[in-house]
């Protein structure tokens, strides 16, 4: 299991390391989903990209 936490620092030093205005993890996940939508993945396709996880 990934720590969240742990997670999150790792990806702000990233961002802040690329130079690039800093975005949470949710806001990185949406910006895949767009493209993905747009070029009409299938929706449990991008799901699995974009690493959505919803419980049935």
């Amino acid at each position: 299991m990934i720590d969240p936490v742990g997670f999150s620092w790792t990806f702000d030093r990233l961002v802040k390391r690329a130079g690039v205005r800093r975005i949470t993890v949710r806001l990185a996940r949406h910006t895949c989903g767009t493209p993905l939508a747009f070029l009409k993945v299938h929706p449990k396709a991008a799901q699995a990209i974009s690493g959505t996880v919803r419980s049935a």
